[in-house]
């Protein structure tokens, strides 16, 4: 319910502050910059983000553990 409450009022935010603007070039340019921005992050991540991750914690974080659940070395050794 919080969900749809949430979308029905950036909907209504964006159609009362948009309505008026005769050039929403500044707004889309706003929209593609953050999609370019997101995708960039994710194409970073694919090839070789989560690999990075991974040593760190090796190298980093596993000594220091007293006990490491069975499910985090399962994760991070696929």
């Amino acid at each position: 319910m919080v969900h749809f409450l949430t979308c029905v009022t950036c909907f209504y935010l964006g159609l009362f502050s948009l309505a008026h603007e005769q050039n929403p070039l500044s707004f889309l340019s706003g929209l593609f910059g953050g999609l370019l921005v997101v995708v960039a992050v994710g194409w970073q991540q694919h090839f070789g983000g989560l690999e990075e991750t991974r040593r760190f914690f090796f190298s980093h974080i596993y000594p220091q553990l007293e006990s490491v659940s069975p499910v985090i070395l399962k994760k991070n050794f696929q």
